[in-house]
């Protein structure tokens, strides 16, 4: 089977790249330019492309893959810089892929959405019928891509991956996979044997990136319609609970056990849930090891690749 991941040399991009060329998938990592990745070591079989989005695509070329990963874009802080360049790439990309595959209806294609285009400030009980209210530029560059997606006439099976906050090692050492918070926390512990939380009553869904490549397996091997699902874990989670579980994995792996600081004054207690139950109905089997994946964080940064 084909894949081709789109953003395939960011942080997400290649997690799925390397577990699906684990399961046998013929990968392709597509890029903007994929030069200056030339020289890392990627521990998975691929090929490398470069795209430019300002051509005028209008070939089969999409057409040449079972399965299609779009997980590029830019991230929040550019996002919030250059709205109109956010808004515009998950626009404009996902017209020409639905374009160019309108008349493929075996191509299975993933968007990565993410769970904030829901709220802001994460407090609510959202499953897939919720309102999308989030303004900050990156939910809306999202949901933009989104909508795309949802107005197209197509007869692909098109998902909507509303993620959770992902954690995990990186393949290739990105800055922005270290701003993501158990990612965060876990490099804090290991450098400086301190965890600091700003806000540790607030509450998240917190999912391993390996989850994440799970639930898109279930769904390729499964012949589920057009439709979006959230993804992420059975529990939410406050964030003094995962520093907690943090600094136990720390203590066992590396022997010593992280001081966790945080600012006691925000009490903040609302209630968040990300309600996952969907694509469990449809009978996804949930088995997350959350220690498993924040043990091999601890292990990407022993190995001295940050």
């Amino acid at each position: 089977m084909k894949a081709l991941i789109i953003g395939g040399f960011g942080y997400l991009g290649c997690r799925i790249g390397s577990y699906f060329s684990q399961k046998g998938f013929d990968i392709t990592l597509l890029s903007r330019s994929s030069i200056s990745y030339k020289k890392e070591f990627l521990n998975f079989e691929y090929s490398s492309l470069d795209f430019s989005w300002d051509q005028p695509y209008k070939n089969n070329f999409f057409k040449d893959y079972d399965v299609i990963v779009h997980s590029a874009g830019m991230n929040a802080l550019d996002s919030k810089n250059n709205p109109n360049a956010a808004y515009n790439f998950k626009t404009s990309s996902n017209k020409i892929i639905l374009d160019s595959i309108k008349d493929s209806h075996d191509i299975k294609y993933f968007y990565i959405s993410s769970a904030h285009v829901y709220d802001e400030r994460c407090v609510g009980d959202f499953n897939e019928d919720s309102s999308t209210n989030n303004k900050h530029p990156y939910a809306k560059a999202i949901i933009a891509g989104e909508d795309i997606i949802n107005e197209s006439s197509n007869e692909n099976k098109n998902y909507i991956l509303r993620c959770a906050n992902g954690f995990g090692a990186p393949i290739i050492d990105q800055e922005d996979c270290w701003n993501l918070y158990v990612n965060n926390i876990c490099k804090q512990a290991f450098e400086d044997r301190i965890i600091y939380i700003n806000h540790p009553f607030e509450s998240r869904n917190f999912i391993p990136i390996t989850q994440t490549c799970k639930i898109i397996e279930f769904i390729i091997h499964n012949n589920f319609q057009s439709q979006t699902f959230n993804v992420g874990s059975q529990k939410n989670m406050k964030l003094y609970e995962m520093a907690n579980l943090v600094q136990e994995v720390c203590e066992k792996k590396l022997g010593f056990k992280p001081i966790i600081e945080s600012d006691e004054s925000i009490d903040i207690d609302a209630i968040y849930n990300f309600n996952i139950s969907k694509i469990s109905n449809y009978g996804f089997s949930y088995k997350e090891k959350f220690k498993s994946e924040i043990d091999k964080i601890f292990e990407y940064l022993a190995r001295g690749n940050s």
